[in-house]
């Protein structure tokens, strides 16, 4: 089998709390939100899975029962190994990226107490533990216990996430094991319980595009264009999931227009990443948002957020013209 190099840190330097050249935070516009400070809790999640309609859609449409737009590769059939031990193994199906949810309901955070009391024994601090040990099997293991009792990752465990899996990808010199362990990665990512964050969602939305760098370095030394388009098809249903989500962020209207525009940021990302197995839709449904967040995004914000601001929707710009140039697309 053909190696390659991971890519592992290309792309990634601009993840953390702005997301850096990646570039930075997104932001949602859904018109002026209240002014609630961003220091939020980090616990203070967004509902349950079942109080928790859109989140509820972004899972279902990465692990449902519909054949054309899976996450799962269906490794033993289509490239002949197996699937990961912690890949779902039904097909997927998406339901309308129009189908739209009652509102988000935020449970109230923990107290600090509380939340001091439960880190100290819980699997989240015995993960961080295991991979501090590069114990990675182990690591993952407690991250799945995690999931399993519903914990909160807040943004250093979803950083914890990357490096796990990252240790995975990167240890691994077969292409087609690379795929499925990315494939795993995300299935792993959407089964995490939303935190009300700004911050966290525009962290979050990194961790996803990720995933989708690393595939796109993969697929330069595995031609596969099949299973490199099921991975594409599936991408503009989460992330519209995500941008779905910053609507219910309960902060200040710069805040949202920022992670929004982070959001936006990575589908145009992706949309020159999988130029080659890409169709019109992801360009357009851009532009839609674009325009959409023109009409919203009305605000006296500071200088500095003003030309964050600029810089990422420059940014969006740019890739949607570097997408048509290296489709050979003239107007």
């Amino acid at each position: 089998m053909s190696s390659i190099e991971s890519g592992g840190d290309e792309g990634r330097a601009g993840s953390g709390g702005g997301q850096g050249s990646m570039d930075g935070e997104s932001g949602s516009a859904d018109g002026e939100r209240g002014s609630a400070p961003s220091s939020v809790s980090s616990k203070d999640v967004l509902g349950t899975p079942d109080e928790n309609p859109v989140w509820a859609r972004l899972r279902e449409r990465a692990m449902g029962q519909s054949q054309s737009y899976s996450i799962n590769l269906a490794c033993e059939e289509s490239m002949g190994v197996s699937s990961p031990e912690c890949s779902p193994s039904p097909e997927c199906k998406f339901p309308s990226a129009d189908e739209a949810g009652p509102s988000i309901v935020c449970v109230e955070p923990e107290s600090p107490d509380e939340c001091g009391a439960a880190s100290s024994d819980s699997c989240l601090h015995q993960a961080f533990t295991a991979s501090m040990q590069k114990r990675n099997d182990e690591a993952l293991r407690k991250l799945q216990e995690a999931i399993d009792n519903n914990e909160p990752f807040d943004i250093d465990d979803i950083s914890l996430v990357d490096n796990v899996f990252s240790y995975k990808f990167n240890n691994s010199a077969d292409v087609q094991e690379k795929v499925c362990i990315c494939e795993e990665w995300l299935n792993f990512l959407v089964k995490i319980t939303p935190i009300a964050t700004s911050r966290w969602l525009s962290h979050f939305q990194f961790s996803i595009y990720y995933t989708y760098h690393l595939l796109s370095i993969v697929f330069r030394h595995y031609d596969n264009q099949e299973e490199k388009r099921r991975f594409y098809k599936i991408s503009l249903p989460l992330f519209t999931s995500l941008l779905q989500a910053t609507a219910h962020i309960p902060e200040t209207s710069e805040e949202v227009v920022n992670t929004k525009l982070d959001v936006l940021l990575s589908i145009s990302f992706i949309a020159v990443l999988f130029c080659d197995v890409s169709d019109s839709e992801i360009e357009r449904y851009i532009q839609r948002e674009m325009r959409l967040l023109g009409t919203v995004a009305v605000g006296n914000y500071s200088t500095e957020a003003s030309t964050l601001m600029v810089q990422k929707v420059y940014r969006i710009g740019n890739n949607l013209e570097e997408r048509k140039r290296l489709l050979g697309i003239t107007e």
